[in-house]
């Protein structure tokens, strides 16, 4: 089985049309959030920080990936999933792995610098 992702199928003759299973998802608001209530409710985190990373995704994803589909140039084509999914991978290993300090800072700060270190790589990388 192949998996394969296109942004168009322009250059694709019906008989390759017809064989493949397609799967058409649109990138709006709701697969975006569909994504990010998936992957919270498969984190073990407390509720506190569970509620604090809905309020930082709702908050601040669509803005970027309005800014990055309207305003900026890319080097390469994304789309605001896979700079959802960009987001996720990076948070995920900087809240589980510890590699912020503990020393004289809160658990809901920790994780706002987290998700601002985050949220910096996985927009900012493809710009051009």
């Amino acid at each position: 089985r192949i998996v394969a992702e296109a942004t168009s199928l322009r250059h694709a003759s019906p008989g390759t049309a017809g064989r493949m299973g397609l799967l058409c998802l649109r990138d709006n608001e709701w697969v975006c959030g569909a994504v990010s209530e998936a992957w919270l409710a498969a984190r073990g985190d407390l509720p506190a920080r569970k509620k604090q990373l809905s309020g930082l995704l709702e908050t601040h994803v669509a803005a970027c990936c309005d800014y990055v589909a309207k305003e900026a140039t890319t080097c390469t084509p994304v789309t605001p999933l896979s700079l959802l999914t960009t987001l996720l991978n990076l948070l995920e290993h900087l809240l589980d792995r510890d590699y912020l300090p503990h020393e004289g800072i809160e658990d809901a700060q920790r994780t706002d610098y987290a998700f601002s270190f985050a949220c910096t790589w996985a927009f900012a990388l493809p710009l051009a």
